[in-house]
C-alpha cells in the first residue's frame, strides 16, 4: 500500500474523529515536500487540524497538542489565518455531521524477538 493510500485511510479516520489519525494527518501536511510525504506541505491545513485537535476535548489530548497548535499557527499570514479558521470550521462540521466510519489502516508487522526495531521492520 502506498503512502498516499495510507494517508487517505488516515484522513477518513481523522474525519471519523480518531485523535491519533488527526495527529497523523496534521503531521503529514507538515512534512517538507523534499521528504517524500504523501501530500504537499500545507501549513494552513496543519494549523486547521491542530485547532480541530485542540478543540476536540479528546481525553488523550495533552498540553503538547495545545502548544503545537500555538506554534503551528503563529507563523501564518493574516490572509492564511482566515483560510485556516474557515478550514478548521469546515473540518469540525464534517466530523460532527458526516458520520464517517473508520477504515482499517495497515499495521506494521513487528515482533520484538526479530532483533529489529519498529522502523527497521517495515523496510524489508
Amino acid at each position: 500500500m502506498s503512502e498516499q493510500d495510507k494517508f487517505v485511510r488516515q484522513y477518513l479516520n481523522a474525519l471519523a474523529g480518531d485523535y491519533r489519525a488527526q495527529q497523523n494527518v496534521a503531521f503529514s501536511f507538515s512534512l517538507t515536500d523534499g521528504y517524500g510525504g504523501p501530500v504537499v506541505t500545507n501549513l494552513v491545513h496543519v494549523c486547521a487540524w491542530a485547532k480541530v485537535i485542540s478543540a476536540s476535548g479528546c481525553p488523550y489530548m495533552t498540553v503538547n497538542d495545545q502548544s503545537s497548535m500555538v506554534i503551528k499557527c503563529s507563523d501564518l499570514r493574516p490572509r492564511d489565518q482566515q483560510s485556516e479558521t474557515a478550514r478548521a470550521i469546515a473540518i469540525q462540521t464534517q466530523i460532527k455531521n458526516a458520520h464517517v466510519k473508520r477504515v482499517a489502516v495497515p499495521e506494521i508487522e513487528y515482533s520484538p524477538e526479530s532483533g529489529k526495531d519498529e522502523t527497521e521492520v517495515d523496510q524489508e
